[in-house]
């Protein structure tokens, strides 16, 4: 538990002094009411501040001290969502190589683009490619971010923010960044294709995934104890999920299809995952004993030939990563079209939109804003087809 500083006397000056900061801050003569007074706002300010930054002089902060102090905030902010905090980081590296020691109040809409045009000549150090304009417009705004912050905090003058706030996002077409391809359905051929392919336990996270339209992340993350199962159709309360800091809740609903992939999953703990690496791997290591050609008295001995301590252990949960490498690796090693889970809820979309209205396709996918839907939803070829048949 932090020392909460003291209300002291300054024996040369006879004043009440406290430090903040590693900096004293004089209150008027010791004992007074209004010292005590001056005290407590100054406690209430620097409890309510970031205390590191606390008192120093507004015009003289670097860029270097906001960004410590942003990632600070972010640390706090995320929470256990460290792969947030590693884009921030990520977004404000160039940041930093340029404008560390800069005044942060003077930083402007110049600093901005020669930021962003460092981030547009940047190669990926795998790939080769250079950095696509989704992924400049998303840094540029985790930069502005951090502007935003730094005003709110009154750590820099408003106005830096606003600045920079009005500068349009890289348009399509418009700029030497790279584009990329929208998100399609993936095929249902190339998924049954892989799915006869994928350990069981990852071919029904995929199955349930297309009949519920959820995230990656939420079917990783389903427990028993999110399941509802009083009625016929099932309701699963999705206790982390992407809008929730928003205040808002997720629900999947989950049909009998869906019923009778989850029922041979829900005799376990209540807070325990559904999907677990540490299953698939027992059942993998099953199947292998099957198969054995080999006498029991000859070759290795079942367990005998397990590395002890090895570098990585199948865990308690599935991650949205470890989801998509295993589809990944299934469809590399099969000559399987590549697909990536993220694909399932835009095929998901795309067949609700088919079939039910756009408020039943929102309410399904859990979006708030029809718009998402449509972006998220391929309009059904078959309709435009027999519009323009019956126009002509």
């Amino acid at each position: 538990m932090a020392r909460i500083p003291g209300y002291r006397l300054h024996k040369r000056s006879g004043q009440a002094v406290v430090t903040l900061n590693y900096k004293d801050h004089y209150l008027g003569p010791h004992g007074s009411p209004e010292s005590r007074k001056l005290y407590r706002r100054l406690l209430a300010e620097y409890v309510a501040s970031d205390p590191k930054l606390f008192g120093l002089p507004k015009d003289g902060l670097t860029v270097s001290e906001v960004m410590a102090g942003y990632l600070r905030h972010c640390k706090v902010h995320y929470g256990k969502n460290l792969k947030q905090v590693a884009r921030v980081k990520l977004a404000l590296k160039p940041v930093r190589s340029l404008y560390a020691d800069c005044i942060a109040s003077e930083f402007g809409v110049l600093q901005f683009r020669a930021i962003r045009e460092k981030i547009v000549a940047q190669k990926n150090l795998i790939t080769g490619e250079t950095r696509s304009r989704n992924y400049i417009n998303e840094s540029m705004k985790r930069v502005v971010a951090m502007f935003r912050w730094a005003a709110s905090e009154g750590l820099i003058p408003a106005n830096v923010h606003e600045s920079l706030r009005l500068i349009p996002a890289l348009e399509a077409g418009r700029t030497k960044a790279r584009e990329t391809a929208p998100i399609k359905p993936v095929d249902q051929k190339v998924v049954d294709a892989t799915l006869m392919l994928l350990p069981e336990t990852v071919a029904d996270m995929v199955r349930v995934q297309l009949l519920t339209g959820a995230r990656s992340s939420e079917i990783c993350g389903l427990r028993p104890k999110d399941i509802d199962r009083s009625k016929d159709i099932w309701t699963a309360t999705i206790e982390h999920h992407k809008t929730k800091h928003r205040g808002k809740t997720r629900t999947l609903f989950i049909g009998p299809k869906c019923q009778a992939i989850l029922a041979k999953y829900l005799l376990r703990g209540p807070d325990e995952n559904l999907f677990r690496p540490c299953d698939s791997e027992k059942k993998r290591r099953a199947k292998q004993h099957e198969e054995r050609i080999t006498p029991m008295s000859c070759g290795n001995v079942p367990g005998s030939n397990v590395v002890k301590k090895p570098k990585l252990k199948p865990g308690m949960q599935y991650t949205k990563d470890s989801y998509r490498r295993c589809i990944a690796r299934t469809c590399e090693s099969n000559s399987i079209q590549h697909w990536h889970p993220h694909q399932l809820r835009h095929s998901a979309a795309t067949k609700l939109r088919s079939e039910f209205d756009l408020e039943t396709s929102c309410a399904v996918l859990g979006h708030s804003d029809a718009q998402i839907t449509l972006r998220y939803a391929e309009q059904a070829r078959g309709r435009a087809e027999k519009a323009a048949k019956l126009i002509g």
